[in-house]
C-alpha cells in the first residue's frame, strides 16, 4: 500500500500488506456440506421411486 501527500508528492508512505492464506478447512467443510446435501436429495429420490 502506498499513500502520497496531496500537498507535497515527495511525502509518501509505503506499507507491505501480507497476502492472506486461503481457509482450506472452511472451504473443504463447505464443499462437504454441498456434497452431503445432494447425496440426501439422491437418497430421497431413491426411496421415493424405490431404485
Amino acid at each position: 500500500m502506498r499513500r502520497t501527500c496531496a500537498n507535497d508528492p515527495s511525502h509518501a508512505e509505503e506499507q507491505i500488506i501480507p497476502k492472506l492464506q486461503p481457509q482450506t478447512n472452511a472451504f473443504q467443510q463447505f464443499i462437504q456440506r454441498i456434497v452431503d446435501f445432494f447425496n440426501n436429495i439422491i437418497d430421497w429420490f431413491r426411496r421415493l421411486f424405490r431404485f
